[in-house]
């Protein structure tokens, strides 16, 4: 009997002694939960533009290349982000020389350097003078693609587009002995396949259904499914919002946009706009149409015209200029910000709700980077992932700064050897900070 009590008192004791430990256990394991802290900060949107990469109206530049290099005249405008570099190739030996390489590498690194963004298109029409049938043989429009293209992907981060040109007067891919659908789609697939980061804009949307092998009378019932390289198929139109069928580019205006607006989503649309005699550029009539085409950059030289009327134009405490320039492309506001976290600060959860009401969707993937700044203005900075335009963003740090008061900060942009380049701009009135080039997202306080 003794003995059956002494273990008894052996296994409670040992029952005692595991509780205990098991407490502790808990105790040191045990996480404190995230408490949640909405954000006081200013939502409100400006109507003023605000220069973000790969959008807005362009000014044009024009480069010769030839075989001992040619010309590049650097230009910059501070108001313009965006730069259309039409380039005269009409000199060009069939194998492209180092020095016309080192012209075209040294006009893209002067825009990196100056934090711009360049559409690009190529033309044997000489001067840009509407030049008929300039072209060589097709294998040498290819062969020259392949070689320009090795220049081009050194600088992805410049390039907003390649529109596909080449064949044409001005590069439009029209008028043209050369231009045939076999011809186009050699060009198209291309740019593609040697330019495999950036998107390729065609000049009509039958080019597309040329390259997809489907016709006018297939797109009601084509089941549009993109690829790794037709996801990066878009649209310039150089006569954007002139004539019923913009001077030919649409077979059925309103049918073709539609398509597009159901199909063409993570690529640019762009062009230059002409005057209409059937008023299809009277603002805010074109509203809809911008929106449903995710237009992303406009000529600010061309067509004079229309665009002094717009900007004469008066909408909403603006003018139709203004808001035209701030809605091409992406337009991101920030419009709640919620962190979590407790006294420990070993564990941040960032929920932010990111609205976007530009005309276009949001198309160039960005790192995002949160930055600390604390009381002394000493800065910490956080790589967490990629951003593609999602609405909701949910950012999880465990990886922090030590425990103290910090002002708190995104930055959306892209990482180059450490270097972060072409930071994007909320547009919320007074969130931006411009020496950090990160938009203001909150407060830890502690």
């Amino acid at each position: 009997m003794k003995t059956l009590k002494n273990l008894f008192l052996i296994f409670t004791f040992s029952i005692f002694i595991l509780f205990i430990f098991t407490i502790v256990l808990l105790l040191m394991f045990w996480e404190k939960p995230l408490y949640s802290h909405l954000q006081n900060i200013d939502y409100s949107s400006s109507n003023s533009y605000i220069q973000n990469p790969n959008q807005g109206f362009y000014r044009t530049v024009f480069i010769r290349l030839e075989d001992d290099g040619g010309t590049f005249t650097p230009l910059i405008y501070d108001d313009f982000q965006m730069y259309h570099l039409r380039i005269d190739i009409s000199q060009l030996s069939p194998q492209i020389s180092s020095q016309a390489k080192r012209t075209l590498d040294s006009a893209l690194n002067f825009y990196f350097d100056n934090q711009k963004n360049v559409v690009l298109r190529f033309s044997y029409d000489s001067y840009f003078e509407g030049n008929i049938n300039a072209e060589p043989q097709i294998d040498i429009i290819l062969s020259h693609i392949k070689q320009l293209a090795d220049i081009i992907n050194k600088h992805t981060l410049v390039v907003t587009a390649i529109e596909a040109g080449m064949i044409g007067p001005w590069g439009e891919m029209h008028s043209s002995d050369i231009a045939t659908p076999k011809n186009i789609n050699a060009v198209i697939d291309a740019w593609l396949e040697y330019a495999p980061k950036i998107n390729i804009l065609v000049r009509t949307p039958k080019m597309i259904y040329d390259y997809l092998g489907i016709s006018y009378e297939d797109i009601t019932t084509y089941n549009f499914v993109a690829d790794e390289k037709t996801s990066r198929l878009g649209l310039f139109n150089d006569a954007f919002l002139s004539t019923d069928s913009d001077m030919g580019t649409y077979t059925n205006r309103q049918s073709e946009i539609e398509w597009i607006q159901n199909n063409i989503k993570s690529s640019a649309y762009g062009g230059e706009v002409l005057s209409s005699e059937i008023g299809l550029n009277d603002f805010p009539n074109c509203l809809d149409e911008m929106y449903a085409l995710n237009l992303s950059y406009l000529n600010y030289e061309y067509d004079e015209k229309v665009i002094s009327l717009w900007q004469n134009t008066n909408y909403e405490e603006t003018t139709a200029y203004d808001y035209i320039a701030s809605h091409l492309g992406y337009r991101l506001t920030l419009s709640n910000s919620v962190f979590r976290y407790n006294s420990e600060f070993k564990k941040l959860e960032i929920d932010l709700t990111i609205q976007n009401d530009g005309f276009s969707n949001f198309v160039r993937e960005k790192d995002i980077v949160i930055i600390f700044v604390d009381e002394s203005g000493n800065e910490y900075e956080y790589v967490c992932g990629k951003y593609n335009g999602e609405k909701k963003l949910h950012i999880s740090l465990t990886q922090l700064p030590k425990k103290q008061n910090y002002t708190v900060y995104l930055s959306l942009c892209n990482i180059v050897n450490e270097e972060k380049y072409y930071e994007i701009a909320f547009v919320n009135n007074s969130l931006f900070n411009t020496e950090l080039c990160a938009n203001m997202i909150g407060n830890i306080e502690f």
